[in-house]
């Protein structure tokens, strides 16, 4: 079951974001430590990046964008962690909101909500999985003449034929030699593998918020279609809703009606009772539905103005 809080979770056992606290010191430092070193590896990296862009990138204009394009999506992965960090207040409120305050009255909404963001998450973790895999492929494919003469005019390394999964220059040293090639090159797949996690969890957030979001508003426009009408349960019994957003109701039984001049004027004052009964009913079950629209609107107003 894909929600926002087992998204949350995750960044948190990643080293993304700390969102749960240890009872034990030392636990909790640990984590801490976890976490900022996952931030300051990050940096280094991206560091990295922009100076292979800055020395060498430039000189050959098709590996220039293809730089440019990763130090953007590495920039907007560090900026998206430092954001959530300043946010997590709100993250926690956002899980405690949808876990706690979101209607379940329709499980068939629910479950699909749920199939949605499955499909949603999977969908980018293997967008993003394939394509660095590709990029790791590529760097293992053997060079041809042209491609071999344009890497040493750009790189100006010793082994022009040896290439990293991504474009990376460490300041001093040439990482294409022995040792510091075999590194750096383990390194860097292995770092593409938990990245690749890391960075949909960051992509998925919102957009499966907005999922169950979506979903709640379904539920809110079945009941607004059920305005005026009878409401009826599976089994067709006339039920008098007295909680739309946890599906409670109650069904009422009616009496017999009774023959003769008395019982047709108490059944007159009967029906008047009921007819005001069932006035009062509509008005409760319009102010539920208002009050239902009014929390998700100041949800979805909380969920925007943050991002």
């Amino acid at each position: 079951m894909v929600s926002v809080r087992m998204l949350c979770t995750l960044m948190d056992w990643f080293g993304l974001i700390k969102f749960h606290s240890f009872d034990i010191p030392w636990k909790d430092q640990l984590q801490s430590f976890h976490i900022q070193a996952q931030l300051w590896v990050l940096l280094f990296r991206y560091s990295c990046e922009l100076y292979n862009t800055v020395t060498r990138s430039w000189r050959y204009q098709p590996e220039l964008v293809q730089s440019l394009v990763e130090d953007c999506i590495m920039g907007f992965y560090i900026y998206s962690v430092v954001f959530l960090r300043k946010k997590k207040e709100d993250m926690t409120f956002f899980c405690d909101f949808i876990d706690h305050e979101f209607s379940k009255a329709d499980r068939k909404v629910v479950q699909n909500c749920h199939r949605r963001s499955k499909i949603t998450f999977l969908f980018f973790l293997v967008l993003i999985f394939g394509f660095n895999s590709l990029s790791v492929l590529e760097s293992l494919l053997p060079l041809s003449k042209n491609e071999y003469e344009i890497r040493t005019n750009v790189h100006r390394t010793k082994h022009p034929e040896r290439r990293l999964p991504y474009n990376l220059r460490i300041p001093f040293v040439d990482e294409s030699e022995s040792w510091a090639y075999e590194i750096v090159y383990f390194l860097d797949t292995m770092f593409l593998i938990p990245f690749s996690c890391r960075l949909t969890l960051l992509i998925t957030v919102v957009p499966v918020m907005i999922i169950h979001l979506e979903g709640q508003y379904k539920i809110l426009c079945k009941y607004i279609r059920m305005i005026g009408q009878e409401h009826r349960d599976a089994f067709g019994n006339i039920i008098f809703y007295s909680d739309i957003e946890k599906d409670q109701y109650f069904i009422r039984l009616y009496s017999p009606l009774k023959q003769g001049r008395k019982g047709r004027m108490k059944n007159w004052f009967n029906l008047m009772k009921k007819l005001k009964r069932h006035q009062e009913y509509e008005l409760n079950y319009l102010g539920q539905i208002i009050r239902f629209h009014k929390k998700l609107l100041l949800f979805q107003e909380r969920v925007r103005t943050k991002y």
